[in-house]
């Protein structure tokens, strides 16, 4: 469909129908076993009428509503997004200490004075040091109740907003989800834009991103899969890269996490731009829904409705 209310149209478009549903009804007692092939089946026909410009006014009406609720979820993601880089590096820098002073308190005094100053000339930690701090580095993780009850907390105090959808959670989740792999998207198509000099990083950010997305993007994933892209980047050390056609440049996760989460906000800031202007775009189409219901309602009521028989097997059992 080529834009967001082509669907709604083709649906309004369509006559009414009546839907036969056919299924298997209760044994009575004493009536054998399920599969029993010598017991005479039992089939009951339910009438479901379906009006299509009807189901077209509901989905809008859902449309409008997750809209009015992402406006708001959409500033959560520009907060939970904040906290991202502030935490991991203060979780980096814990975990740095940590390493270094246990590794102070096995020497005696002598010997912690010189390891001091070695550290002093020489910089960065070891390997092995290294290691161990990526085993506990990562950032604080937002869970969506906390973000959702400061909203819901904020709602009530000010009297705003709309009352939250059935599944609040799970779609502020997929906010989330969708405005982290937008930002990922965006950040390829930029370094490819720039050519050689992000042509390492391209390469690089692809591969990774291609690695996970079929666990974390598509299909039915777990809460949390963008902070878990996230960390898995975060994580992730420098590295020689070696491109296709024979270039080596050195890859630096961390800024590429940086420009993700910079793009993400910027995703955010456009996207509550569009779901400002959801109510103003539903006018003319809730117009042109109520001419066909006025057209419906005006037809008599058997010339525009199809039966459709449709049967299923051990539902009511």
């Amino acid at each position: 469909y080529p834009y967001w209310d082509s669907f709604l149209l083709d649906l309004m478009s369509l006559p009414e129908e009546k839907i036969i549903i056919q299924t298997r009804g209760h044994r009575s007692f004493g009536g054998g076993s399920r599969n029993n092939p010598y017991v005479q089946q039992n089939f009951v026909e339910y009438e479901i009428d379906i009006d299509p410009t009807s189901l077209a006014t509901r989905i809008i009406s859902v449309r409008e509503q997750l809209a009015k609720e992402w406006l708001q979820d959409l500033d959560l993601v520009v907060e939970a997004n904040e906290r991202v880089l502030s935490s991991y590096l203060n979780n980096v820098k814990h975990a740095r200490d940590s390493v270094r002073t246990n590794d102070d308190d096995d020497d005696d005094e002598g010997k912690d004075k010189k390891r001091k100053e070695e550290k002093e000339e020489e910089g960065p930690i070891d390997l092995l040091q290294e290691r161990a701090i990526q085993q506990v580095m990562a950032f604080e993780k937002v869970r969506l109740d906390t973000l959702m009850e400061s909203q819901e907390s904020y709602n009530f105090m000010n009297g705003i907003g709309p009352r939250p959808s059935p599944l609040r959670k799970s779609s502020l989740d997929l906010l989330l989800l969708l405005t982290m792999q937008e930002s990922i998207h965006r950040v390829l198509r930029n370094f490819k834009g720039m050519g050689e000099k992000k042509e390492v990083s391209f390469e690089w950010l692809r591969d990774f991103y291609i690695k996970r997305v079929s666990d974390l993007f598509d299909g039915f994933v777990k809460y949390g899969n963008a902070d878990q892209f996230l960390e898995e980047l975060l994580l992730t050390p420098p590295s020689m890269k070696h491109t296709n056609d024979g270039k080596i440049g050195l890859v630096d996760p961390h800024g590429v996490a940086e420009e993700i989460i910079r793009t993400r906000t910027e995703v955010a800031c456009e996207w509550k731009d569009i779901m400002m202007e959801v109510p103003s775009e539903h006018m003319m189409f809730r117009k042109a829904l109520f001419d066909k219901q006025m057209e419906n309602w005006a037809m008599p009521s058997d010339t525009n409705k199809h039966n459709v028989p449709i049967q299923t097997e051990g539902i009511f059992e």
